[in-house]
């Protein structure tokens, strides 16, 4: 009896570890099987987190190109890109100039600030004359027809006005308008401040040069006794930059008052006194022409400078 109880436990004790160990294969079966897919799973999940992520930045890239697209400007072509060829200053030609030949000189900028384009008539005797805004161009050719808007001459007057090439070379043209009746012939390029050395007398510019150049040249300060506008200082400026002759005056409290280019001068025989013709550089006086007298003191420590352009100078400045 116990002999056969013992071989009966053995057997089922036999068959429960088969069994156990099938189960347990199983069970080891099924987690790798889980663990294959959960792995599978957080791989799908990633390539779409990237794919997400990767969609994200193209949509904020082409979000961020419309935006930009956006706030720039579209305009319609209205020709106006065609003044570039006459963006240089030009002056007048003697034969078309009036006014007991006065010099006038027309040129077409760009204000980058506006995205416009202007047209600047100015004058020798008169300083700047017109500032117009030009909204429109029409090209027929060598002609051109610019519709302005007056800003300065006679302000909010709409007018047009006609230019057109006179030489194959593209470096004079005509301007002609009803407006003021503003009509004449201009050469562009440097004669616009040389005046072809027919508005002065320019033989005499080496002597002009070379008394400037021993007796003035430099920055120098006004004395006391000639200070006006509250006791203001004002400096006194002749220099020579590329071979040409500038004139600046500057006070402590209103900064440029005057900026000119010296075209030529004559010197008296006892070398004392220089008369001066020169050019405006600033507005509202551009190219407006006046004649500056300097004379120097017969200690030779100081020199006077005198002239009726912009209603008057005249200032003593210490020699340093």
């Amino acid at each position: 009896m116990n002999r056969q109880t013992n071989d009966h436990f053995r057997k089922n004790s036999q068959s429960n570890k088969g069994l156990i160990m099938t189960i347990g294969t199983i069970i080891i079966g099924l987690l790798l099987v889980i663990l294959i897919l959960v792995m599978a799973g957080n791989s799908q999940e990633t390539k779409k987190q990237t794919q997400a992520s990767n969609s994200s930045r193209t949509t904020t890239s082409v979000k961020a190109s419309s935006a930009k697209e956006k706030t720039t400007p579209i305009r319609i072509s209205d020709g106006t890109a065609s003044l570039a060829a006459f963006s240089d200053n030009a002056v007048e030609d003697p034969e078309t100039r009036t006014n007991s030949g006065d010099v006038t000189y027309s040129q077409f900028y760009y204000d980058h600030g506006n995205r416009r384009w202007y047209w600047l008539f100015s004058s020798s005797k008169r300083g700047q004359v017109e500032n117009a805004m030009v909204s429109r161009v029409v090209k027929n050719g060598s002609d051109y027809l610019v519709y302005l808007t007056s800003e300065l001459y006679q302000p909010g007057t709409r007018y047009h006005l006609d230019v057109n090439w006179l030489n194959h070379t593209h470096t004079m043209y005509r301007v002609n308008t009803a407006f003021k009746n503003i009509s004449g012939n201009y050469t562009i390029g440097d004669a616009a401040l040389a005046d072809y050395g027919q508005t002065y007398d320019a033989s005499t510019t080496v002597t002009a040069n070379d008394w400037l150049k021993a007796t003035v040249v430099g920055d120098n300060e006004e004395m006391s006794e000639t200070r006006t506008n509250g006791g203001e200082v004002t400096d006194s400026d002749f220099s020579k930059i590329d071979g040409n002759w500038y004139w600046t005056l500057t006070g402590s409290k209103q900064g440029t008052i005057v900026e000119a280019q010296i075209t030529s001068g004559s010197i008296s025989d006892d070398t004392r006194v220089a008369h001066l013709n020169a050019t405006s550089l600033g507005y509202p006086n551009f190219h407006q022409h006046f004649t500056l007298s300097v004379t120097m003191a017969d200690s030779g420590s100081y020199y006077i400078v005198q002239s009726n352009f912009k209603n008057g100078i005249y200032g003593k400045y210490r020699i340093d």
